[in-house]
This record gives C-alpha cells, sequence and structure tokens, in this order.
C-alpha cells in the first residue's frame, strides 16, 4: 500500500483550508472596496493585501524566503482584523492555517463592517 508522505498531507491539508477560506476571503476583499477576484490567486492577493495597508514589498521576500512568515502574516492579518473593529485574537486566527478557514468565512459572512483602514471611523 502506498501511504502519503507527510509532505503531501501538509500540502493536501493546505490545499483544502484555502479552498474553503476562499468564499470568505471573495467577501473581505469587497468589504476592503478591492477587487474580489483578486482574492482567489494565492500570494497575489496577499501582495494586494499589503499594498492595501501600505507595507513594504521587502514583507514579501522575508515571507516567501525567511523562516519567520508568519510574524509577517500575522502583521497583514492583524490591520485585516483592525479594519473591522477586532483585536490580536482575531488576527491569530485569521493567521494560523488550521483556524483560518473558519474566521475567515466569519469575517467575510458575518455582520462585522469595515471602519477604516487603521481601525478609526
Amino acid at each position: 500500500m502506498n501511504d502519503m508522505s507527510n509532505l503531501e498531507i501538509l500540502s493536501l491539508s493546505w490545499l483544502i483550508a484555502y479552498l474553503i477560506c476562499i468564499p470568505g476571503l471573495w467577501m473581505i476583499f469587497k468589504k476592503l472596496e478591492i477587487i474580489p477576484w483578486y482574492s482567489l490567486i494565492p500570494i497575489f492577493n496577499f501582495i494586494v493585501l499589503m499594498k492595501y495597508y501600505q507595507l513594504s514589498m521587502w514583507y514579501l521576500v522575508i515571507i516567501i524566503f525567511g523562516p519567520i512568515w508568519l510574524i509577517f502574516m500575522f502583521l497583514v492579518n492583524y490591520k485585516i482584523a483592525k479594519s473591522f473593529g477586532l483585536g490580536f485574537g482575531f488576527a491569530l486566527g485569521l493567521t494560523l492555517w488550521f483556524t483560518s478557514p473558519i474566521f475567515t468565512n466569519l469575517l467575510g459572512f458575518g455582520n462585522y463592517e469595515f471602519i477604516g483602514k487603521e481601525g478609526i471611523v
């Protein structure tokens, strides 16, 4: 019997998590008034969010090549959470791969309203 390797299992779980996130990402992009189909393209959607929140593109280089990518993913997700009046815990939920499908769809389809890029009306 051919068992799946750990890398295959991890890749498959990431793909499933991403596919579950797509509807929520679409709705988040709509709420932020960003063209929604940008949310469908992995990495590009992150670049769009980085530009939206005026973060340096050097973060992307660090994310792709550095081991501290999770910190920068959290930074972007924290800015998103603040934009909807949410805090640290929600941003953490958006960042972790096993909770991001839940939190992304909660934010996208929930009654959360965009209050400003810095979380200020």
